[in-house]
């Protein structure tokens, strides 16, 4: 008799050093292997290929490619070699009927979930982080031209093959129906989750990051996460350039991404640059001390990105009880969300007035940031709680 596995495979597992989507990939994992027998396939971190037993769950470990993220070319060759690695890896070990979970990094993985799919009568579950080729558009890398439309057609048929597919908002459901022929039958929209055990508020005077830059005193606007192309960096940067400097306030950023570089270099012409401290990417297993170390949390995503991507981290910076102020399309689905909760401020990234009018109201109604925050935390445990969301997931994953 053998025995049904989940496979989950993924470019990225939680580690100090990862992005968060390998913080949710953890998560998943361990609560699926509470109740079923799984198996996570992951890039080492320090490229050499091994196992791990954890809590009863297996991690197997292949060996790195490190490559560079900064050309879109190299990097795409580096996820079709990391593929092939997950596709021999898999060959030989999964049965039919098991369960092959992909994430959508890296890339090309869903063609590979399918060929096993065809080839040992597997079952596959896509939970889609971003959607590609359409990411390519929304962040201006590629334009609507013959090889752009031949890529989405051969994308659009790997989706259907999928048994299941999770889409972690609803913006990204309308666009995954355009690629589904059953009309999204399979489409099942969950969002990630906050901690709201671990993550919590925490005051100034005790946060170690503020401590260490001397930002105690002063209202703190942080973002922290990637840079990169989907994030609008760039046009944050502008925004920051158009205020009156005020020495009452500061923005703090870590970080990693294809865009630092470019980023660092347009501080360095920023007239408000002294209000800017930028300190690298942090390794850190304290989730909680990171994310207080500010009054206001800042999520910026490109106009054109809206529905190919959903910034999860927006959860865990509800359920530390800070607003968001949120720099991007004034009608998508996450703005609509931080309207609703009352959690925070809206700003389209090409409204200098409005990003002004809106500092000035923090700043000169800062009881406003308490109360916002309060209400970002009340809705984190109301709405997202880790384990109502996981037991979610779980129902999908019985549907198989």
């Amino acid at each position: 008799m053998n025995l049904l596995k989940f496979w989950i495979v993924t470019e990225f597992y939680d580690s100090p050093y990862d992005t968060v989507g390998g913080y949710y990939v953890k998560g998943l994992a361990e609560k699926l292997s509470s109740e079923e027998y799984v198996e996570v396939v992951c890039p080492s971190v320090n490229s050499s290929a091994h196992v791990d037993l954890i809590n009863g769950l297996r991690i197997n470990y292949i060996h790195q490619i490190n490559h560079s993220r900064r050309r879109l070319i190299i990097r795409s060759v580096a996820q079709v070699i990391i593929s092939l690695q997950f596709f021999f890896f898999l060959l030989g070990r999964v049965k039919k009927d098991d369960i092959i979970v992909t994430f959508t990094h890296p890339t090309f993985i869903i063609f590979i979930s399918s060929f096993l799919k065809r080839l040992k009568k597997t079952k596959t579950v896509i939970v889609n982080y971003d959607i590609f080729p359409e990411i390519l558009i929304g962040t201006g890398a590629s334009k609507d031209n013959c090889l752009y439309r031949l890529i989405l057609r051969v994308f659009d048929r790997a989706y259907n093959k999928a048994d299941k597919i999770i889409s972690l908002s609803y913006e990204m459901t309308d666009i995954l129906k355009k690629k589904i022929r059953n009309n999204g039958t399979k489409i099942y929209t969950l969002p990630n989750w906050a901690d709201i055990e671990n993550i919590y508020f925490q005051t100034k005077e005790k946060n170690e990051v503020l401590k260490k830059y001397g930002l105690v005193s002063k209202i703190v606007f942080l973002y922290a996460g990637t840079i990169g192309r989907c994030q609008g960096i760039d046009k944050l940067s502008d925004l920051i350039d158009s205020i009156d400097h005020d020495d009452r306030i500061h923005f703090l950023f870590f970080g990693k991404g294809v865009a630092v570089n470019s980023f660092l270099n347009q501080i360095k012409k920023n007239k408000n640059r002294d209000m800017i401290t930028f300190g690298g990417f942090i390794v850190t297993d304290d989730r909680k001390d990171f994310i207080n170390a500010c009054d206001v949390a800042i999520i910026s995503l490109l106009e054109d990105m809206t529905g190919m991507n959903f910034p999860s981290k927006t959860y865990n910076i509800m359920a530390s009880g800070h607003p968001v102020f949120f720099i991007g399309k004034e009608d998508c689905e996450l703005a609509k969300m931080i309207k609703s909760f009352d959690s925070g401020w809206v700003c389209s990234s090409s409204n200098p007035i409005k990003f002004q009018q809106i500092i000035n109201e923090i700043v000169d109604h800062p009881a406003e940031i308490i109360e916002k925050g309060n209400k970002a935390r009340e809705a984190a445990e109301k709405h997202f709680a880790k384990e109502d969301i996981l037991d979610r997931y779980m129902e999908v994953f019985k549907q198989v």
